[in-house]
Parts: C-alpha cells; structure tokens; sequence
C-alpha cells in the first residue's frame, strides 16, 4: 500500500510545480540618495509629508471645506464602491479553491386511497409521512494553479481599484484648495476694482470742476472718464468670476450650487503660501502617483 501512495504524492509535487504562468516581480528602480540641483530660497530636499498638506496654508476656511469634500464627495462615494465592488469579486474568485457543501432536505405527507390494497402507502386509508435528506460535497483540486492565478489577479483588480480611489482623492483636494484660492483671489480682484471706482468718479469730478474753472481741457475730462468706465467693465467679470468658483466648491463638495455663498462671503485673503517647501526627490514623485503606482 505504501509502494502506491509515495509515486502518487510525487507525481502530484510534480505537477504541482507546474503553475500556470510565472510569479510576478516588480522591477527595481535604481535612484540617487540625493538631487544635486541647486535649489533657490523656500524648497528644500526632504520629504514631503503630504497627509494634510492643505494644512500648511493656516486657512480654517480651507480645512473646512476639505474635511466636508472628503465627507461629501459624490466621486469619493463612487471610488469607493468600485473598491467595495473588487473585493466582492475577489471573494468570489477565491471561493473557487474552497470546500463547498450543497444540503438538501424534504419532507411530504402522504395518504392511500381507500379504494386500494397495499402498496407503497400502506394500508388503505392510512396516512404516511416521507422524508428524504441528502449533501453533497465538492471542490476543486488547484493542480495547475488556475485558482491562485485567478486570485492573484483579482488581488491586483483590488489593488487598482484602491489606487483609483486614492487618485479621485488626490484630485479631489487640489480641486478644492484651487477653486477656494481662485474665490479669494477674485474677491480680492473685486474690491480693489471697486475702491478704484470710487476714486476715479472722484477725480472725473475733480476734473469736471476744472474744466468750468478753466483750468482743464475737454479731452481731460473725457480720459478720465474713459478710465472710470474701463474699471467698471470689470466688475461684472470678476463677480461672475466669483459666482463660477463658488459653484464648483458646491459640486466638489456634493451640495446644491449657491450652498456656499454665504459661508464665503465674508472678505478674508488669498491663502498664504508655506514658509517652505519639500520637494524631495523626483522618483518620490513617481512613487506616490497614484495612476503610476
């Protein structure tokens, strides 16, 4: 008995060894320890943590809308049923490899007619009860690997799925912090064209008065004027300017447009950059791409 078990257990290590396609290494990516660039004032080659890099810009107003787009997101949301739906069928794939039992069961009652003799029902008229339980057992011996390669595979659908969703985040918040600094800057933009405004209408006025004096020409008057009229052209650009940013902060963070209106309407300044700024080194860059990785 012994004779026949130990061939079979080799020719099964043998066959065994047989996977289907080759284990996969990922390739290795030789880099310098360091950038010899020249680097000017502010950036620097360390590392940059990146975790809550909106952070740097000391903006409650920022942090805000950042923590609320990461809660709100209709694109996160969508990232993150694509990875919900990966790992389902990575389940799927790998309970191929699985021991499954299948159970059966049933029941029925049973009565002979009282116009017959014997037989399967018994007596005549009598009643009986049938039963009849039973399962089964099945799985698949993965002799040439097709479960595993099949789980590894789906193991990378996983994995890009993540990356995506980490790729939607990642453009989520430049996003945001862009059109919000956009917001500030074109409120910025508007007060100044409207203090403008109001200085100009005062030197037309200046000058009309010295043109009753004798004191100045028509064709002052006229270029004053000409610039008070070019500065209030601008005005509705930059009103509408704002409006446009105030909307796609809505979208990103998946509110009805004109949500946000009265939380940014309050002048406050254009975020202000970091002291410094961690470059780190170029192959870092290409490490935490999320499209790449």
């Amino acid at each position: 008995m012994i004779s026949r078990i130990i061939p079979t257990a080799l020719a099964l290590a043998l066959v065994s060894g047989c996977t289907v396609g080759r284990d996969y290494a990922p390739p290795e990516l030789q880099t310098n320890e360091g950038w010899p660039a020249e680097l000017e004032g502010g950036v620097t080659n360390q590392t940059a943590d990146l975790r809550g890099w909106w952070r740097g810009f000391s903006d409650p107003t920022l942090d805000s809308l950042v923590d609320r787009a990461l809660a709100g997101s209709l694109e996160l949301k969508d990232a993150a049923a694509r990875v919900r739906e990966a790992r389902a069928l990575r389940g799927v794939t790998a309970a191929d490899g699985l021991f499954s039992v299948d159970a059966r069961g049933s029941a029925s009652y049973q009565r002979s007619s009282e116009n017959t003799f014997g037989g399967p029902g018994g007596l005549p008229g009598e009643n009986t009860d049938l039963y009849d339980v039973g399962f089964d057992a099945t799985w698949e011996l993965d002799v040439f690997g097709r479960v595993r390669r099949s789980v590894e595979a789906a193991d990378a659908e996983v994995d890009s799925a993540v990356e995506s969703q980490r790729d939607a985040r990642v453009v989520l918040l430049a996003e945001v912090a862009r059109n919000y600094a956009e917001y500030r800057s074109a409120q910025a933009r508007l007060g100044i064209a409207q203090e403008n405004v109001a200085t100009q209408q005062d030197t037309l006025s200046l000058t009309q008065d010295r043109l009753t004096a004798g004191l100045s020409s028509e064709l002052d008057v006229a270029r004053a004027l000409a610039q008070l009229e070019s500065t209030r052209s601008q005005i509705p650009l930059l009103a509408a300017a704002l409006r446009r940013a105030a909307f796609r902060l809505d979208v990103l963070l998946g509110l009805v447009p004109g949500t946000l209106a009265p939380e940014l309407g309050p002048i406050a300044p254009v975020p202000s950059t970091p002291p410094s700024v961690a470059i780190g080194l170029p192959a870092e860059l290409v490490r935490r791409r999320p499209d790449v990785r």
